[in-house]
């Protein structure tokens, strides 16, 4: 499958939400505040 031929770098899981923060952000200014509890949720584990 696709990870037997192109797999994830180490440290990938710890990292994912750092890279969906940019998206959350833009769901946030174009459709409110409820997507504000994701980012919310991103910033503490990476420490606003």
């Amino acid at each position: 499958a696709y990870n037997d031929s192109w797999p994830l770098e180490p440290g990938y899981n710890e990292r994912k939400d750092l890279y969906n923060l940019y998206h959350l952000l833009n769901h946030l200014n174009l459709f409110g505040h409820g997507y504000g509890a994701s980012v919310d949720r991103v910033l503490a584990r990476y420490g606003q």
